[in-house]
């Protein structure tokens, strides 16, 4: 997926640009089909079945204004803004739109390729992702000059829009850039910014937002403190969630955006962890150095709050360095034990607001697959082992599996162990070829692995 955005593979966007940098890439044409006119149908009830069908989850309409923008929110104020100013097709929002903003919040898309995208971002990244779609007429800006609490990757669908990207005063402009259709701008959470279509044409962008939040390391922290305390409980409550996500707000309001606290850990161990079937896939050392990490942040973050007088600042002081008093073993287990519950948590949560993402092959069955057939994972597919054993697979949660199946999904599945997301054989399969054929049907038929086609004639394979 990131190539096709960003022109960067996974591993040098991660390591150059994630959570880093903002990045511009230039295409010839838009990555995604919508434009302006399905933006417009969409708002006025007549688009596609497709898009119909899609839970839109809300609207907002943005106002012109100096800083107090305007906005009107409620379904029939809307309608009647589109009905009022008769706008039914981009001629009409160029005439008519008066410098209003229209922004659509559309869950994980109204269309297969906004779906496939979000679906791929989610199964790379492994952290939430949402869709808004921000229609402006001629002359409008929907924002003043902020921040966002998330990433985004920004898709120029129709007209252009020029960006300003401010220094952390969100006064010294840091560079002006002018997005025309196909551009896709990446900006990190915490870079200020705003962005105007010109005098004399709509514009209509679309921001996929990546959250990484929860999982910084603030956000590990608190998962861990909580869940640790609880006894390293592998199912959260809602209250549970709660308490981590209010601990999490009190130690990254602890430091400005730009702290490593309030970033990823280091990408070498946080993308592994965010991406693994399950621990046992994980390269060797990523866990041990993740909580040695962590433990560093938990003690700088301890010595920031002690200096308050406060009795609460000082119990949650203690809190954070009694992780430090762990011995090396207890701290990697209990690193392990919350932050894969907590990964569970937000799996289970993800499906229940969008969309399965992955269109599997449900013909799939055991008399396509002999002993040489190639398989591979596939690289949209969201995959983990549950602490209790179940599979979870883009948005299935399967608890009734084969016997004695977990080698073969831990091979087929491993994207740091087994076949690591390369191409295998049937045969190279573990637990025998029942076991192989059964997995790798179940795999095939829930969008876990795909078939890989023959190799053409005068083709070798080692």
């Amino acid at each position: 997926i990131l190539p096709r955005l960003v022109g960067y593979h996974a591993d040098g966007f991660a390591a150059s640009a994630f959570g880093r940098r903002w990045l511009l890439t230039r295409w010839e044409a838009p990555r995604l089909r919508f434009d302006i006119q399905d933006c417009l149908d969409l708002l006025n009830g007549v688009g596609t079945e497709e898009a119909k069908s899609t839970k839109m989850i809300k609207t907002i309409v943005l106002g012109p204004g100096d800083e107090a923008f305007e906005r009107i929110s409620h379904r029939q104020g809307i309608l009647d803004l589109l009905d009022d100013n008769s706008l039914k097709s981009p001629a009409d929002l160029d005439v008519r739109g008066d410098a209003w903003t229209f922004v659509l919040i559309l869950g994980s898309g109204v269309n297969h390729d906004m779906r496939e995208v979000h679906h791929e971002l989610w199964a790379h990244f492994g952290l939430p992702v949402g869709i808004n779609a921000y229609l402006t007429p001629p002359n409008a800006q929907g924002l003043p000059t902020h921040t966002d609490p998330h990433d985004v990757f920004v898709f120029q669908q129709e007209g252009t829009k020029d960006w300003t990207i401010f220094e952390d005063d969100m006064r010294t402009v840091q560079a002006e850039l002018t997005l025309t259709p196909g551009d896709v701008l990446y900006l990190p959470s915490g870079v200020p910014h705003c962005a105007k279509s010109p005098r004399d044409e709509s514009s209509l962008h679309l921001s996929f937002s990546v959250c990484r939040g929860d999982f910084t390391a603030s956000g590990m922290l608190a998962a861990w403190l909580v869940i640790h305390e609880r006894g390293g409980a592998h199912s959260l409550s809602d209250d549970v969630v709660g308490n981590i996500g209010f601990l999490r707000r009190r130690l990254s309001g602890q430091s400005d955006p730009w702290d490593l606290t309030n970033q990823l850990i280091h990408v070498s161990s946080s993308l592994p962890l965010l991406r693994a079937f399950d621990e046992t896939d994980l390269p060797a050392g990523i866990a041990t150095a993740a909580a040695s990490e962590l433990v560093r942040y938990s003690r700088e973050l301890a010595a920031r709050i002690s200096g308050s007088s406060g009795e609460e600042d000082a119990i949650l002081a203690q809190r954070l360095r009694s992780l430090g008093e762990l011995s090396d073993h207890e701290q990697t287990a209990g690193l392990l034990n919350s932050f894969f519950t907590w990964r569970e948590f937000h799996w289970a949560n993800f499906y229940a607001r969008h969309l399965r993402g992955v269109v599997a092959d449900t013909a799939a069955s055991p008399a396509l697959l002999t002993p040489v057939a190639r398989l591979q994972r596939r690289a949209d597919s969201s995959a983990m082992l549950s602490a209790d054993g179940a599979l979870l697979i883009n948005g299935h949660r399967m608890a009734e599996l084969p016997h004695g199946s977990q080698p073969a999904l831990r091979f087929c599945m491993g994207l740091y162990s087994g076949a690591a997301g390369q191409e295998f054989w049937l045969r190279d399969v573990p637990g025998g070829e029942g076991t192989a054929v059964e997995v790798v049907t179940l795999l095939l038929q829930h969008g876990g692995l795909k078939l890989v086609p023959a190799l053409g004639h005068g083709d070798r394979r080692e």
